[in-house]
């Protein structure tokens, strides 16, 4: 019986964990969709698992799929509906108390231990808004420098740093998308950092900013 209700509250926990990611993805705004690889992400839960969850929460009347839930798409687009809104503020505000949905324990267990699932770099040790910060700034990032590749050729070494070094000045010109670097970089490690940035300059953008993470 031990089991089972470890069981059982290990899927609640999935399933919290998952509502709370999109929630903080959408920033609780009930117009804006968060995708089903980002949450992937954000979670470590394998789409493979996620599709089931995500299709619980459309049930329950927690969130809104605006496309088929399938095993293999990481662009499934997703709101986040009034309900799911009133369950992650019940469980901000009031953690010791169970929700309509979600027992008190869940909450507990998540806020006092680091979110579990697929693992790369250091992000086993990050929780579900730390990897959210690492994400965006990551994301940010990639943005960036596919915005100067327009503008830079990028054949030679040379070429790559010049692109690599106006990115720079822009971060360091936004105390704001800097704070959000260092944030991220401090939090997740220079690895997981590297490892979140999808992009064929990352080499040279971590070379240029060494020491960031102590400062």
């Amino acid at each position: 019986m031990e089991s089972d209700y470890q069981h059982v509250l290990e899927k609640q926990k999935k399933r919290f964990e998952v509502l709370r990611a999109i929630f903080i993805d959408t920033n609780g705004e009930e117009t804006k969709t968060s995708l089903s690889g980002k949450i992937s992400q954000l979670t470590g839960i394998p789409l493979s698992e996620l599709v089931h969850i995500l299709r619980y929460l459309k049930q329950e009347g927690l969130i809104r799929p605006l496309a088929l839930i399938n095993a293999d798409s990481e662009r499934i687009p997703i709101l986040i509906l009034h309900q799911g809104v009133v369950e992650i503020e019940a469980a901000i505000s009031k953690p010791h108390e169970p929700t309509e949905h979600f027992p008190a324990q869940i909450f507990n267990i998540i806020n006092n231990a680091p979110v579990a699932g697929q693992q790369f770099g250091n992000q086993n040790t990050l929780n579900v808004t730390q990897r959210s910060n690492l994400v965006e700034a990551a994301a940010e990032i990639q943005q960036l420098l596919k915005q100067l590749e327009q503008s830079y050729p990028t054949e030679t070494f040379a070429q790559k740093a010049v692109v690599v070094d106006e990115a720079i000045k822009q971060i360091e010109g936004d105390p704001s998308f800097r704070n959000r670097v260092v944030g991220a970089l401090k939090s997740a490690g220079k690895e997981a950092f590297k490892e979140a940035i999808d992009h064929p300059l990352v080499n040279v953008f971590m070379a240029a900013i060494e020491g960031w993470q102590e400062g």
